[in-house]
């Protein structure tokens, strides 16, 4: 999502590297579509999806609502009544999303008749049976159930220590709190650690070690837990009452809530567990009383937030506790209008794309000199990709990829003082065999000095954006198998003003991600047709990076960031895999237009290098390389983060 956005001409100087392709001479280039590692690039690329949304509110509602509120970061996960509706709504999503230059992919449904009208290029492939991981939670499609895999890392020889203890209870992703009876036993384990003052690498004591390894072998038993996603296993038509449960309890070691969700039908009454939350009891003793109290208090507070996040028609709330305390209050901070006026302010729509100004921080950008830096940073990443062919090709193929998609371009041998700035970048390799990918990563947070490019911007307030909690909103409702796929002729492909896709971007996408649900395969497939058209309509839009306070101030770093340069390149001759991974990726950015070529010099106080560096992800044919260019990386005392703003990102995720 962040290179469907693009950077306005002003800002593009601060947003440079270096970069040569094999035997060529080092050349200079320019970002020109927003980079990952930024620190207002988040909330611009949020906030510039949810603009679009909210501009097509009137012709595209549903679709609009949808984005605003079901979207996480670029997920979108909803859900829909009858296939025909989720068909409908993906239509209007495709519709809303490709106006506005963003398309979606990687569609699934529990129905696969929902996604009828997507091309099978867009869908999502399976690769682990039928699970498919959707927000960090694994989801079976085929018995519409949500489960859990034991962590691959899972060490079974030898005494582990409290490192190994926090790594291992760590990588279980739980947010709905289904395992929270299990994972509360570790963290009661954990804090007896603390309270014994054991260190990090010292093995546990002989009484906790036996019962950490009794929890360990019970995560063999993980794939035994399935949940039905479907909170409400019939149309929503069909439920007479809803109601909200709540539990709360305490002990002289934990407490915590559980939320259940009752539905009442003709026939019977359907209980779904929602989520449920756990703490630990302060190591300060308090009375049980007391425990039972900041029990309710839990349990108040996630009723609160599960009936925002729900967005059910709930009849009635019950909160079962042996205390009474107030069931919900409201905390949200006010609206900061002044970081939106600036953002909306450099906002720009040139009929293809958005174009978007870095966020820069209070004042103006004083961005050092750092082109010898990134050179050396360079140097060390070639070395490292000289180590593997497969390395290297893949990071050049990245790299073309930048210049011909022109997410990079050429720069000019100088750009603006205290605006220029060269990002460090490298590869991140994901994935094993011909599945592995490599990502050219840009470094944001790269230090010269005392100064990075994020360290002169500021990060926006994304956290007020997002839903209450985007991982609830597809567990809503189930696709109901009551509506033959024939009846998806009644519902029209197209609408004229694709509501229910504008209203899944604006509600159900949380920067490029977008997760819904639909009642049915016919209205997924429709659905899912609106909004690759809804996004596809955008084109590119432009933005203008968030500069702080008064004019940006950037030193010249262009030496600094040949110096990184260079030592990007000496890392990447160590390996040819890395290397070819990392000149794939960069060339990417140049083939896609994310990036352009550069003039000789920018405009004074206006340009900066950034330094760039490989982040590698994934194994085999897997692997996949990120270059991140690096928005803190500091020269002297500047970055270019330091003189950006971060905008509103905070405010708008859940």
């Amino acid at each position: 999502m962040y290179l469907q956005v693009q950077i306005r001409e002003e800002d593009r100087d601060a947003c440079r590297f270096l970069w040569r392709d094999e035997t060529q001479e080092v050349c200079k280039y320019r970002l020109t579509r927003m980079c990952f590692d930024l620190t207002c690039s988040p909330f611009l690329a949020v906030s510039t999806v949810r603009v679009h949304a909210r501009r097509h509110q009137a012709t595209a509602p549903r679709a609009a609502s949808e984005v605003l509120c079901n979207m996480y970061v670029d997920d979108l996960a909803t859900s829909c009544e009858s296939p025909d509706e989720a068909r409908t709504l993906a239509t209007q999503l495709e519709e809303l999303m490709a106006s506005g230059g963003f398309y979606l992919h990687k569609w699934a449904s529990n129905k696969p008749a929902a996604l009828r009208a997507i091309p099978t290029e867009r869908r999502s492939t399976v690769t682990r049976g039928c699970l498919w991981k959707t927000l960090g939670i694994y989801w079976d499609r085929s018995r519409d159930h949500l489960s859990f895999i034991p962590p691959r890392t899972l060490s079974r020889d030898g005494r582990d220590s409290k490192r190994q203890m926090l790594s291992t209870a760590s990588s279980i992703f739980d947010p709905m709190g289904f395992l929270a009876p299990f994972m509360v036993r570790a963290k009661i384990l954990f804090q007896s650690l603390w309270q014994l003052g054991t260190f990090w690498d010292e093995p546990l004591p002989d009484d906790v070690d036996h019962l950490w390894v009794k929890w360990k072998q019970e995560l063999e038993e993980l794939p035994l837990i399935n949940v039905p996603r479907a909170l409400v296993p019939v149309a929503l038509i069909e439920a007479k009452r809803v109601e909200l449960h709540a539990f709360c309890d305490a002990s002289e070691l934990a407490y915590g809530a559980v939320i259940y969700l009752r539905v009442e039908t003709a026939p019977l009454a359907l209980v779904s567990l929602v989520t449920a939350e756990t703490r630990v009891a302060p190591i300060k003793r308090l009375s049980l009383p007391r425990l039972e109290l900041m029990g309710a208090l839990v349990a108040a507070r996630l009723v609160h937030y599960t009936q925002r996040a729900l967005s059910l028609p709930i009849h009635s709330i019950t909160c079962w506790c042996d205390s009474e305390v107030a069931l919900s209050w409201d905390d949200v901070a006010p609206k900061d209008t002044r970081m939106m006026e600036r953002f909306e302010k450099s906002l720009s729509f040139n009929g293809e794309r958005y174009q978007v100004g870095l966020l820069w921080s209070e004042g103006k950008p004083d961005l050092p000199v750092n082109v010898k830096q990134a050179m050396r940073r360079l140097t060390t990443v070639e070395r490292r990709l000289a180590q593997s062919d497969k390395d290297s090709c893949d990071y050049s193929s990245t790299m073309r990829r930048y210049l011909v998609n022109s997410w990079a371009e050429p720069a000019t041998e100088s750009g603006p003082p205290k605006r220029t700035w060269y990002l460090p970048h490298h590869a991140v390799y994901k994935g094993e065999g011909e599945e592995r990918k490599c990502r050219v990563v840009f470094d944001g947070s790269a230090r010269y000095g005392e100064t990075s490019l994020n360290s002169q911007l500021e990060a926006g307030l994304l956290s007020r954006w997002t839903c209450s909690n985007p991982r609830r909103r597809p567990r809503r409702l189930q696709i109901s198998l009551e509506r033959r796929d024939t009846r998806g002729l009644q519902v029209p492909t197209y609408q004229a003003t694709s509501p229910r896709a504008a209203s899944e971007v604006l509600c159900n996408m949380y920067v490029d991600d977008l997760a819904t649900s639909c009642e049915s395969p016919d209205e997924a497939r429709t659905l899912a047709t609106q909004l690759e058209e809804l996004m596809a309509s955008g084109g590119f839009y432009q933005v203008g990076l968030l500069w702080s306070e008064g004019q940006p101030d950037l030193p010249v770093n262009v030496k600094q960031a040949m110096r990184r340069l260079t030592t990007v390149e000496r890392r990447l001759a160590q390996s040819d895999k890395d290397s070819c991974d990392y000149s794939s990726t960069m060339r990417r950015y140049l083939v896609n237009s994310w990036a352009e070529p550069a003039t000789e010099s920018g405009p004074p106080k206006r340009t900066w290098y950034l330094p760039h560096h490989a982040v590698y992800k994934g194994e085999g044919e897997e692997r996949k390389c990120r270059v991140v260019f690096d928005g803190s990386a500091r020269y002297g005392e500047t970055s270019l983060n330091s003189q950006l703003e971060a905008g509103l990102l905070s405010r708008w995720t859940c």
